[in-house]
Parts: structure tokens; C-alpha cells; sequence
């Protein structure tokens, strides 16, 4: 399973009371191990104050974006992590960059701006960025979005995305040795790519006379996958064997993740539950992502559904938890609010992240701060995510990019 943000497989009281939740969590020791068990790196940043990671491959590499600057926040630069470095991997001739997504030959995907102030897509690999390139149109304005945006790319090099074309919708596309591939649409509409599997399978989502409809595009086809009774659908991931996860309206306004296979979209509902979203699927067919489980009170939980059950993942002691993305084994990363938020809930933010296997929510620490999240997962196990660096509120705005290893 592919998507733009995990590569192969390919999503938080008194001062009493707060020192005395804060004494119930995971914390980092001075060798970089959480009290988990899990080792913390900080992976550092390319000058500024703040990094982040958005994706981790089974060779260790972690990509994301970082400030540059530590007077200023503005610029920000992708990055690539490796062999205990953190190397900047430049622009397309703008000043702002960031990275998306690698695979399992090192190839990373991202958005940059461009010498003439344009925001493109980009692959970087062997020490080189290539501009992706148009579809040969622009955004009307500066609030429409890039005029190139990746969202992922499969060991093949295959990369899935969206652009804007010379009629001025924009419309997915699939990029292959130096070409751009429109996608077209299941109508006049535009057309929005979410993920690719290794097959070059693109689903998304595109506008029809009817609603907004989940498509799949494989072939030179894009397929309408219909919806499970409402006017909206869209797909949100696929895997290597085709199935496709996603959330479709249902009737009487529910919000439902779908699984689709063999022509068929199958409902997966949470008894009394609305507002889900998938984040990501498995070659064995496992959906993670998050969801509320009360129409009434609208708490979202992380949520994995296999084998024809939903299970809640629960929390770390707070109140609510949301997956990012799960592996190839079925393990699931993410964030969840912890004991320090349900004991002082003006005190924002105090979440961590956390690894779920086996039935088991494990919280991950962080790098000395009150936050952390957990961002993507490797097939290795391997996890990528960011930190505060410190508890003190006048160097709280500190983030790190960091990899956690078993």
C-alpha cells in the first residue's frame, strides 16, 4: 500500500495536577530511550527552530520539510535524513520546499516554489530535484492551490499527483519517465489523486453530475466507484492487491469508511458512529484511520478495521487519538491526547505519539517536550514524526523531526 505519506507501504487543573499527569507518561531518557523501550533520534534541523517529518523507508531514510533560518520562520526546505545527517535538498529556484513522500529506492516527492514564484511538484533523486512539470494551465489565484502538487510515489518511480490544465480545472495525473499523464475526470469537474500502488493503480476522488464520486483509475480508465447511498465519496488509499479504503456519505448523512473491491464498495460501519476517515491499507486488507464513535459527543478515536470488525484503539489517558498510518504488518502509528490533557485541559498542547500492535497502545515519549506525533511507518517498523524539544513555554515552539526505532 502506497500513499503520499509513507512511501511503500504506501495522518493533542492546577500546577499540581500537571506535574502529577506529566509523571505518568513516557518520558526520554539521557541515551535517546523512551521508558517504552523505543529509541528516540533527534534528527536535528537545517538551522531553524522547527523540522518535521512526514515519511520513513525501510533503509532508515526520513524526508520532511525544516525552517532554515532561526531569525525567521519563513523559509522552510526539504529535507532528506541519512547515515545520522539531515541534508538539505534544495529548491526548484524559489525559496520554500518540502517533502512528501520516499519509496524503497530512495526517491523523493514534494512541492516547491519556482524562480517565478509558481509552487511545482517535484522528484529528487541521486542528488538531483527534476520539476515535474504542468498540465499546462495555472491556479486563478494565489488561494487555489499549487499549480503542481505530488501526493505519491511507488518503487517503480510512478508518481501520482494533481495539476491544473489549460481550461483551468484541475485534474489528477500520473508522472512516468519525464511525462505527465492527464487523468482526466468522471466529468466536467475536477479530479484529485490521493495515492498509487505499486501496480501505477491512482485512485481520488472527482466531481460528477451527481456528487463528488470516489474513482479509480487503472489501464487508461478512470472508474467511478459509486457511493454507499449519499451524493459523495472518495477514495483515500489503495494497496498492492487493489483494494481501495475510503469514506463514503451513506443515508441519513452517516459518514462511513468503504472498502472496494472486485467492482464492489462494501460498507464499514461504527454502530452509532459518524465522521470516519481512512488513513491507509495494508496488503492484508487492514484499515486504519479514525472516526467518532458517538453521533452525540463526536470523540474521535483511532480506529483499525480487520477481519470484518472495527476495533478502538483508545487513548493514552486522554480523551482523543487519530492513526496516521499503518504498515504492512498491521502496525499503526499515530497521536493521542494524554493523562496531562484529561488532568489540565486548558494547558494545550499535551499529546504524544504512540504505537499500536497486538492490542496494545504503546506511548512513544518525546524529545523532553509535552508533544510529540508519530507520522508514518516503515514495513521495518521504523517510525517517523516530531517533537518539542522542551517543556519550558518560552522555547516550546522548538520542533525536531524524529525517528523512533524498536
Amino acid at each position: 500500500m502506497l500513499s503520499g505519506m509513507s512511501g511503500r507501504a504506501l495522518v493533542l487543573a492546577a500546577a499540581g495536577g500537571i506535574v502529577a499527569a506529566l509523571a505518568l507518561e513516557a518520558t526520554t531518557t539521557a541515551t535517546g530511550r523512551a521508558a517504552s523501550g523505543w529509541g528516540i533520534r533527534d534528527l536535528g534541523t537545517l538551522g531553524g527552530r522547527v523540522s518535521t517529518a512526514t515519511a520513513v523507508n525501510e533503509r532508515g531514510q526520513v524526508v520532511g520539510r525544516s525552517q532554515v533560518d532561526p531569525k525567521s520562520g519563513k523559509v522552510w526546505h526539504a529535507f532528506v535524513w541519512q547515515n545520522g545527517r539531515m541534508l538539505d535538498i534544495g529548491t526548484l529556484g524559489g525559496t520554500t520546499s518540502g517533502a512528501v513522500a520516499i519509496n524503497e529506492r530512495g526517491q523523493v516527492i514534494g512541492g516547491s516554489t519556482t524562480a517565478s514564484g509558481a509552487s511545482h511538484a517535484f522528484l529528487w533523486q541521486t542528488g538531483t530535484m527534476t520539476d515535474l512539470g504542468t498540465l499546462g494551465g495555472r491556479p486563478a489565484n494565489k488561494t487555489s492551490g499549487p499549480q503542481t502538487e505530488a501526493v505519491g510515489i511507488n518503487d517503480r518511480g510512478q508518481i501520482a499527483g494533481m495539476s491544473w490544465t489549460k481550461q483551468g480545472v484541475r485534474h489528477a495525473f500520473r508522472w512516468e519517465n519525464g511525462e505527465m499523464r492527464d487523468l482526466g475526470s468522471l466529468g466536467a469537474g475536477p479530479s484529485i489523486a490521493t495515492a498509487i500502488n505499486n501496480r501505477g493503480d491512482v485512485v481520488g476522488w472527482s466531481r460528477t453530475e451527481r456528487g463528488t464520486h470516489a474513482f479509480l483509475w487503472r489501464d487508461g480508465k478512470m472508474i467511478d466507484l459509486g457511493t454507499l447511498g449519499g451524493s459523495q465519496s472518495a477514495a483515500e488509499a489503495i494497496n498492492d492487491r487493489g483494494q481501495i479504503a475510503g469514506f463514503s456519505e451513506a443515508p441519513h448523512y452517516r459518514d462511513d469508511f468503504f472498502v472496494w473491491q472486485d467492482g464492489r464498495m462494501r460498507a464499514i460501519g461504527i454502530k452509532n458512529g459518524s465522521l470516519t476517515f481512512p488513513v491507509g491499507i495494508n496488503d492484508r486488507g487492514q484499515i486504519a484511520g479514525y472516526g467518532s464513535l458517538s453521533i452525540r459527543h463526536l470523540i474521535i478515536h483511532a480506529l483499525v478495521w480487520w477481519s470484518g470488525r472495527v476495533h478502538d484503539l483508545g487513548t493514552l489517558g486522554g480523551t482523543e487519538s487519530r492513526a496516521a498510518s499503518i504498515n504492512k504488518r498491521g502496525t499503526v502509528v499515530g497521536w493521542s491526547d494524554t493523562r496531562a490533557c484529561a488532568a489540565a485541559p486548558r494547558v494545550s498542547p499535551c499529546r504524544h505519539g504512540f504505537v499500536w500492535s497486538g492490542g496494545t497502545l504503546v506511548d512513544l515519549g518525546t524529545l523532553g517536550g509535552r508533544t510529540s506525533e508519530a507520522t508514518a511507518i516503515a514495513d521495518d517498523g521504523r517510525i517517523a514524526g516530531s517533537s518539542l524539544t522542551s517543556p519550558k513555554p518560552k522555547i516550546s515552539s522548538v520542533r525536531h523531526a524524529v525517528l523512533w526505532e524498536p
